[in-house]
């Protein structure tokens, strides 16, 4: 089952996006026709299914924008001004403004995902790099990839890691171990600290002044540097969100600094599961039957949710640079000859694609003035390949070709439909 908390009150389950109106006292229901892979949150909700990337700004329910996807990628990671898409053996760079292709390189196989969400890390290396993390066996690979180069900066193996934490302002990393340590890591993946908890914590939460641990026996708070200065015993625990923790039989609110219990609520519903951000003192509480309630501490109430069903609605953003058109990136080689092979057989289908050789060999289509009118061609013309925005191909040549029984026209560098 995936299950993803996130801003905006909102959260996923499976497939199915819920967002919450906590004044209203209702949830609407969003439905996803594919699974959903990966979604990271930040200004905007990002997500990806097997054929689309996704910005959406779930309080609206509107698509943002969103961009076609030639492969699965697993994980997606959040820069600056940057989307970095993960697969088994490649890495994709998007502009995060207008989700267009900038940059691939190619890494070795293996099942990298990124060591936290969104990483707006800067180090003292040259370049734009990003934190990896790979598991094999009873070990984890930890990387520093620069990726403008695709190289390497650092590479260190440890003990496999369950869970990790990152501290933008004290600039360390905090790993959750297999064998029951905590180890502290600086940007440079330099171990600092290791500690040995002899507990078994199911995952980290990281605090302001430190980060709390979560084991079945009950919550453990640590400071930066890894020093445990309190305890608060949960009997029979089952969930965590944030200073909210569900018993068997009652939810409770922990004070974030003394981790004492700051109020409580009887378990009535059977509530199985909690969602959304605790530190507004409120969350939402789903039972095995998937009834969703409202749960508040002051004043300490539960109350039912009515559910409702809702679509996204598109809100695409309409291009104003007028010298830079949108164009559709079908290969991109090293080599010429496999370059003119997939030039040859696309010109042979009647479509007119061009290479550029700017850098690669980059066997392209376009240009359009817009990314609606470039999305809706691609799906209509059923084409895999990368949306870029880029500075306008000026040719003088018209050329007439069809997709199915509509004509189009490209004109002094811009695709338009008769």
């Amino acid at each position: 089952m995936l299950v993803m908390p996130f801003l905006y009150n909102a959260f996923f389950v499976d497939s199915t996006l819920y967002t919450v109106d906590p004044e209203r006292a209702t949830i609407g229901e969003i439905a996803f026709q594919k699974p959903i892979i990966d979604y990271v949150a930040d200004d905007f909700l990002y997500l990806n299914t097997d054929d689309y990337l996704y910005k959406i700004d779930p309080a609206k329910t509107q698509i943002i924008d969103k961009t076609p996807l030639p492969l699965r990628f697993n994980h997606i990671l959040l820069q600056q001004q940057e989307i970095v898409l993960i697969s088994t053996d490649e890495i994709i760079v998007l502009d995060r403004g207008n989700l267009a292709f900038k940059s691939g390189i190619g890494i070795e196989r293996g099942d990298h995902r990124p060591i936290v969400k969104v990483q707006r890390v800067n180090v003292s290396y040259p370049g734009r790099s990003i934190y990896l993390i790979s598991d094999a066996g009873a070990q984890s690979t930890l990387r520093i990839l620069d990726l403008g180069s695709g190289k390497t900066i650092k590479r260190t193996t440890v003990q496999r890691i369950t869970d990790f934490i990152y501290h933008p302002r004290d600039m360390n990393f905090i790993g959750l171990e297999t064998t029951k340590d905590l180890s502290i890591y600086d940007l440079t993946m330099k171990r600092l600290k290791r500690l040995h908890l002899n507990v078994d914590v199911q995952n980290l939460v990281s605090r302001a002044e430190g980060f709390s641990a979560v084991s079945e026996q009950g919550i453990f708070f640590y400071t930066k540097s890894g020093e445990m200065i309190d305890f608060q015993p949960i009997p029979k625990l089952q969930d965590v969100c944030g200073s909210v923790i569900l018993t068997e039989h009652a939810i409770c609110w922990l004070d974030t600094l003394t981790l004492r219990v700051d109020g409580w609520l009887l378990n009535h519903q059977k509530i199985a599961r909690l969602f959304l951000d605790s530190e507004s003192k409120e969350v939402v509480g789903l039972t095995l039957s998937g009834k969703p309630y409202l749960i508040r501490n002051t004043p300490g109430s539960m109350i039912s949710l009515a559910r409702q069903r809702k679509e996204l609605t598109p809100a695409m953003p309409v291009s104003i640079r007028y010298d830079s058109l949108w164009y559709l990136q079908l290969g991109a080689f090293t080599n010429a000859t496999n370059a003119l092979l997939m030039y040859h057989e696309l010109r042979k289908t009647g479509l007119p694609v061009r290479v550029d050789t700017a850098d690669l060999y980059r066997v392209k289509f376009g240009g359009f003035t817009d990314k609606p009118t470039a999305l809706s061609f691609l799906e209509e013309a059923q084409l895999d390949g990368w949306l870029v925005f880029e500075h306008r191909t000026h040719d003088e040549t018209t050329e007439v070709f069809y997709i199915g029984t509509e004509e189009f026209v490209i004109e002094k560098g811009v695709v338009r439909k008769e």
